[in-house]
């Protein structure tokens, strides 16, 4: 029981993204112990994922093959209107992003980026959302 008891403590984290990779460096930059990085690699795996969980955190993508961020966005917005959500992007100055906008979000993460800035990203909206025990 002991074991569990920290799991109930972490920051759960979404992260929508097509590039495997990127998946794999926010799992290996962010400690186990303080955060649960759960990985989608398309809009399907992501709308799965919000339905069965909450999250505090999620970075989606803007473009996904099988649908938009934007989409994502309005979903996370009708489901969990609490979760803080990062829009990944390659491109900032995009169509997709303005009506990212236009639904709210806390910040642009523009690709590529570094281990140490998802660090920091994290470290201000989880701490931003975390709730007592």
């Amino acid at each position: 029981w002991l074991s569990r008891k920290p799991d109930r403590k972490r920051t759960k984290i979404l992260v929508v993204d097509d590039e495997a990779q990127v998946g794999e460096l926010f799992r290996e930059v962010l400690p186990a112990t303080q955060f649960f990085v759960q990985v989608a690699q398309s809009g399907r795996e992501a709308t799965n994922a919000l339905a069965m969980d909450t999250f505090q955190v999620a970075f989606i993508d803007l473009v996904l093959p099988d649908t938009t961020g934007v989409h994502l966005l309005k979903i996370i917005r009708d489901l969990h209107p609490a979760t803080r959500t990062v829009i990944v992007t390659g491109y900032p100055y995009s169509q997709l992003l303005s009506d990212a906008f236009e639904l709210g979000f806390f910040m642009v993460l523009k690709k590529p980026f570094t281990g140490e800035q998802i660090r920091s990203v994290v470290n201000d909206l989880a701490g931003a959302s975390r709730t007592p025990a």
